[in-house]
């Protein structure tokens, strides 16, 4: 397993080596299992890689913002993790659904995940039961 936010340095770490890039991440101290670091680190390496393309990294100003929380409802344990770009260029829907799109949306099982594509940036919600 790993600890969620060094995960989160670690895969987004190949897109930010040689221009400052800004990520805030807040949330607690959270273990991921080991079978949930390859589908969640290919869902941030997709986000990222999209940020530095299109998103809120292809400008000096932009951020990302990546946020996460346990909710509990009785014995069950869901993490709720959001990723936030502001500050980058308008954004609009893809006309296409690419792999990304699969990586994403079918890649974590048991996964909800709810892209939005404001103006302002990319926000992508991922609710993912614990075991």
């Amino acid at each position: 397993g790993s600890e969620l936010s060094d995960f989160v340095s670690r895969q987004l770490a190949p897109l930010m080596p040689r221009t400052p890039r800004k990520l805030v991440k807040t949330g607690p101290v959270v273990r991921l299992p080991p079978d949930f670091l390859i589908p969640i680190g290919l869902a941030l390496h997709e986000l990222g890689t999209n940020a530095v393309k299109y998103g809120a990294w292809s400008t000096d100003t932009g951020q990302v913002q990546v946020t996460w929380s346990i909710e509990r409802t009785g014995d069950e344990r869901r993490l709720a993790l959001t990723w936030t770009e502001t500050g980058g260029p308008p954004v609009s829907p893809p006309v296409r659904r690419g792999f990304g799109t699969t990586i994403i949306e079918r890649g974590i099982p048991n996964a909800t995940i709810e892209r939005t594509f404001a103006t302002t940036g990319v926000v992508c919600k991922i609710d993912i039961p614990l075991v």
